[in-house]
């Protein structure tokens, strides 16, 4: 399969970086040097294999295993923010005791149906080509967007077969373990990974939810420090590391996660959830506010967003700001009712009383 990049996305350069606007869910995107030059090579004629020879070339002098796994990685993402025409991410990791744990690098969002005849283009390929391991691999992440995980694990599995040594294959495989819920088959294709690269973050990111699942809080927070040592700029990692310091009662330390999380990707909404109610627990309104109004400048229409940020307006006082954000939310809803403008004149109540 060769990855190509949606045609409807509006790009442009500036500096090292590169912006990215996906007008079907009106986000922005910043990709650093390196990702924007993977970015120019995922145009529909390159394979896998030869995007990798291309960019190790261009970075001759580095370690062309560490730079396989990063480019790997990066056009996951694309994919998991369906930025790429190649496959749609799963997926939602069973809830832990302080929300959904990440994995990467497929990471948990929303889960999508996957669109067109994907999957039957990666069958046809691989009845062409049964020796290609990222097809298999590229199939089993299909399978698992579908939801069929017995079908992804044969995937995978049939991937390691060709290479034993494909951790990003193995690295998914412990990602299916982990959702249903079979914590010692996830340890083990981590650990895998591992023993194969002990440098790779998302293993130990991934292999620090298995711990922070069966009770090793301790041995978590070790591989998640770890993994951020390996990958400091890691949002799923610093988010995993911020929720088991706000289990242990380290509002101050999860914060400053949460906070760095969010700096690297300023649309990371989960650790925006989570620090937003952090601020809210501690009455900490203007901060909470804050937080919200920075995230809807990369997600100007989730309504989810304008609402709590109404409720904190409506707290703070500030009344006409949540009128017209009410106004805004109207706009951006197709589903008006009643109740919004009785909440409008409510709040007109309170302030011309």
């Amino acid at each position: 399969m060769k990855p190509k990049r949606r045609e409807n996305l509006s790009s442009k350069q500036v500096g090292d970086e590169r912006i990215i606007h996906d007008p079907e869910t009106d986000t922005v995107h910043v990709l650093k040097r390196t990702a924007s030059l993977i970015w120019d090579l995922i145009d529909g004629s390159r394979s896998f294999s030869e995007i990798e020879e291309k960019l190790i070339k261009h970075f001759s002098g580095e370690d062309p295993s560490k730079l396989k796994e990063m480019i790997r990685s990066t056009i996951t993402d694309f994919s998991r923010k369906r930025l790429i025409e190649v496959h749609h991410p799963p997926l939602n990791p069973l809830p832990s005791r302080e929300g959904n744990k990440k994995l990467s690098p497929l990471p948990h969002g929303e889960r999508r149906r996957v669109r067109g005849n994907k999957k039957e283009e990666l069958l046809e390929e691989i009845e062409k080509n049964p020796e290609d391991k990222e097809n298999y691999n590229l199939l089993g992440i299909v399978y698992m967007a579908e939801g069929s995980l017995d079908n992804a694990i044969d995937s995978f599995k049939k991937a390691l077969d060709i290479d034993p040594e494909f951790t990003y294959a193995m690295n998914n495989l412990g990602s299916v373990y982990f959702i249903k819920r079979d914590m010692a088959e996830a340890e083990n294709a981590y650990n895998k990974v591992l023993s194969i690269n002990p440098n790779h973050a998302e293993a130990m990111n991934n292999l620090g939810n298995v711990y922070s699942n069966t009770g090793r809080e301790d041995e978590a927070l070790g591989l998640y420090k770890k993994a951020l040592e390996k990958k400091p700029e890691y949002p799923d990692a610093l988010e995993n590391l911020g929720n088991l310091y706000r289990r242990r009662g380290q509002n101050n330390e999860a914060i400053g996660c949460y906070k760095e999380a969010l700096r690297i990707e300023p649309g990371h909404l989960p650790s925006l959830k989570s620090l937003t109610e952090i601020y809210l627990k501690g009455r900490e309104f203007h901060k909470a506010g804050e937080a919200i109004e920075n995230a809807l400048k990369v997600y100007p229409k989730n309504i989810g967003l304008h609402d709590t940020l109404i409720g904190i307006y409506k707290t703070i006082g500030k009344h006409l700001e949540a009128v017209n954000l009410y106004r805004k939310a109207m706009a951006i809803s197709k589903d008006i009712n009643m109740e919004i403008y009785k909440n409008i004149g409510r709040i007109h109540q309170e302030i011309y009383r």
